[in-house]
Formats: C-alpha cells, sequence, structure tokens
C-alpha cells in the first residue's frame, strides 16, 4: 500500500480545500468529471490532482485511471514522482502503456540522471528510444567531467552550448555567464549568448553585450560580430519605431531572413498571416522564407496563392521550381 500512497499523498499538501465527493457510476467517469471541472475553472490542478489520486488508490490496476492520472501529473510538472513510482517496484514486469509513461515523464522533465534506472525494463521500440536518451545523459556526463577536471571559460561554454541544443536555456545561460566570469567576452560564450537571445528576439541585450566586449574583442574581432551588431541595431530601430505592429512584423521578418534567421523571420511571417492571410506580400514573404529554408512544397504552396491573388507570375516562382 506504501508505494501506491506515496503519489496520492504528496499532493494533498497542495489543496487548499477538498473538492466534496461524488458519486458518479464508475472511475472512469469520476475522473472525466474532475477534468471537466478543472477545465471549467471549478477547481484548480493541485485540487484536480488530489481527487484523482484518490480514485488512482483505490483502483491502482485500472489502466484509464493510472495512465490519465500519471499524464496530468506529468504535464503538472511532476515527473519525477511518477518516475518513482516504478522505481518502487523494480521487479514488476512494466506494460506498454507504462513503458510509455515512462519516457514521457523522463523526456518532459529531462530526468536524464534516472534514464539507466530504467536500461533493463523497457523492451522493444520504447528500449530504443531509451537508449537514445541515455546517450545524451553519457554525453552530458563527459562534459560534467570535463568542468570537474579543469573548471575554466571554455569547458562551460562547451557544456553551455549543449544544454542550448537540448533546449535548455536556463541551464545553458547559467554555463554561458560562468565562462564568461571566467573568461571576459569568451568569443565561444558570446557567439552563443548571442544566438540564444536572437531566438527570443532579445536585441536590446545584444547590444548590451557587444558594447561590453567592445574593447575586449576588438583587435581580434570575429567575422560576425559587425553582421550581427548592425542586425541587433535594425531591428530594434523598428521594435522602437511608432509604425503599427503590422508593418514591424513585416520589416523584421525582411531583416531575419536575409541575415541567415529564417526560423526567426519565420515566426515573424506566420503571426502576419494570423492578421491578414489573403494579403499577396505576407504570402510571398513566407514563400521566400521557406525558400531559405529549402522547404520547396511549402514555398510553392505560398507563392501560388500570392500570384493567385495578384494575378502575376513572379521570378521567385522560378526559382522555387529550379529547387532540387
Amino acid at each position: 500500500m506504501n508505494k501506491i500512497c506515496y503519489i496520492a499523498i504528496l499532493f494533498s499538501l497542495f489543496v487548499v480545500q477538498v473538492v466534496p465527493s461524488c458519486l458518479f457510476s464508475s472511475p472512469e467517469n469520476r475522473m472525466q468529471k474532475f477534468a471537466e471541472m478543472h477545465e471549467q475553472k471549478k477547481i484548480d490542478n493541485p485540487q484536480m490532482l488530489f481527487e484523482m489520486g484518490k480514485i488512482f488508490l483505490k483502483n491502482p490496476e485500472n489502466t484509464f485511471v493510472k495512465n490519465e492520472y500519471f499524464q496530468r501529473m506529468i504535464v503538472s510538472g511532476y515527473s519525477s514522482h511518477v518516475l518513482h513510482y516504478f522505481l518502487l517496484s523494480p521487479q514488476k514486469k512494466l506494460e506498454n502503456d507504462d513503458m510509455k509513461t515512462i519516457l514521457f515523464a523522463l523526456q518532459k522533465g529531462k530526468h536524464y540522471n534516472l534514464a539507466t534506472e530504467f536500461k533493463d525494463r523497457l523492451e522493444g521500440e520504447f528500449s530504443v528510444k531509451l537508449e537514445q536518451f541515455s546517450e545524451v545523459m553519457d554525453t552530458l556526463e563527459c562534459y560534467n567531467q570535463q568542468i570537474k577536471d579543469n573548471p575554466n571559460g571554455a569547458s562551460f561554454a562547451q557544456r553551455g552550448k549543449f544544454f542550448t541544443k537540448l533546449g535548455e536555456q536556463d541551464l545553458a545561460n547559467r554555463d554561458l555567464d560562468q565562462s564568461m566570469r571566467l573568461y571576459p567576452c569568451n568569443p565561444d560564450a558570446l557567439f552563443q549568448k548571442i544566438m540564444n537571445h536572437f531566438n527570443s528576439e532579445n536585441t536590446r541585450e545584444i547590444i548590451s553585450l557587444l558594447d561590453k566586449c567592445e574593447n575586449r574583442i576588438n583587435s581580434k574581432s570575429p567575422v560576425w560580430k559587425s553582421t550581427f551588431y548592425e542586425l541587433a541595431k535594425n531591428i530594434e530601430e523598428v521594435e522602437q519605431s511608432n509604425e503599427a505592429r503590422e508593418g514591424k512584423l513585416f520589416r523584421k521578418a525582411n531583416l531575419y531572413v536575409n541575415n541567415g534567421f529564417p526560423e526567426i523571420a519565420l515566426r515573424n511571417s506566420q503571426e502576419l498571416l494570423k492578421m491578414r492571410n489573403n494579403n499577396a506580400d505576407y504570402l510571398a514573404l513566407q514563400a521566400f522564407i521557406y525558400y531559405r529554408m529549402n522547404q520547396k512544397s511549402q514555398a510553392l504552396k505560398y507563392i501560388t496563392e500570392a500570384e493567385q491573388i495578384t494575378g502575376k507570375s513572379s521570378k521567385l516562382k522560378e526559382l522555387i521550381a529550379d529547387m532540387n
């Protein structure tokens, strides 16, 4: 009983008021009812989890109840609790749904350190995916060891770049900041921080960073420094202008795509098309961005839509048609 109680009891700490007991026809219906009450904002997330936990406590072998409860917990940020539930039963054979839940919890919570605990328990396609996930942990361990052996600016910059690839921006920025504290204006760390700031369109911070590092890296200035600085300044000027948001998005998308940032340009053009999806200029811009991203079918789709509106053929369509 203790291993089942482990998860359900945890959430009682978060409950402000307990939802009155509801007499529904089945555990499945009760789970769905509490989910509906949460969606209707009649109860908050901790209350929903608490009530679902009580249902799970009474029906631990009910597949629907277990899957629904664990999925809700994982997306609510409690993936480690779900993993520890399975770790408390190391000899129990896992069903496919269990293995799917474990992988989801590992990936959602970025629990690289727990991956090895399930190495011998997952089977088939789940084992293959776990191995791929474990490889990330092995790489991370190498970077950790490098920092332990030689905690300098270069080693922190390398791990920071690795965290960036994993999408762990907070961890990446922490390492990159430490790298620049140990090695002020370290070009590798500076480059990655600037790329991260471009991705979040934080151009003001880019300008500030490059201004601070002007004297330190001027003698051997990297080739990208002036390009990034000019782009950041141009984007910031657009942001500070009195132009309407639609015009700003259009100008920023053009600046980004023409300076080697098509993915960021795409975010801006997609927002434009949400505003006006029948604007030929916006459609043509989207086509050009996909052209720069080497996505021929998408580029053709949007340039064709643009030409249908204008009634004119374009040089861009010829360029797209010639793509491999």
